[in-house]
């Protein structure tokens, strides 16, 4: 739920302080410099999935029983859903003045899109339920 939040300081405080402009006149392209700080970014969501993948690891040691192909699906959702999040932030701190304002537009987005989704699986969960138990 943080996450946009630390995507959107990535640009929003050198966009306020002016420190855009000079990275914008260093001879590298601005492609390389925005791959820069999505890597970031990518480094700062593998340092909050630590937990997770510690408690995966616990769960497998204790005798539970993890399905490989199961458990990358769901670690390659988490870093699909992370990049769209991480793309909408920087889109928003693009476009809007202030980090505050950058902050609703992505909220209102990633809530949004929990709001459209969510359904949706749900649907498709209780529909292979009920193909299951025919």
């Amino acid at each position: 739920m943080l996450f946009p939040f630390i995507a959107i300081r990535l640009i929003a405080s050198e966009k306020a302080s002016g420190g855009l402009k000079l990275l914008v006149q260093l001879p590298y392209r601005l492609i390389d410099l925005v791959a820069a700080k999505f890597a970031a970014l990518v480094v700062a969501w593998l340092i909050a999935l630590i937990p997770v993948l510690s408690a995966l690891v616990w769960w497998g040691l204790i005798g539970g029983h993890l399905d490989t192909r199961e458990t990358a699906t769901l670690m390659l959702g988490h870093l699909l859903y992370a990049f769209l999040i991480g793309a909408i932030s920087f889109l928003a701190a693009a476009l809007t003045e202030g980090g505050a304002t950058a902050a609703i537009l992505a909220l209102a987005v990633t809530l949004g899109s929990w709001y459209w989704i969510l359904p949706r699986s749900i649907g498709v969960a209780s529909r292979a339920c009920w193909l299951r138990f025919q």
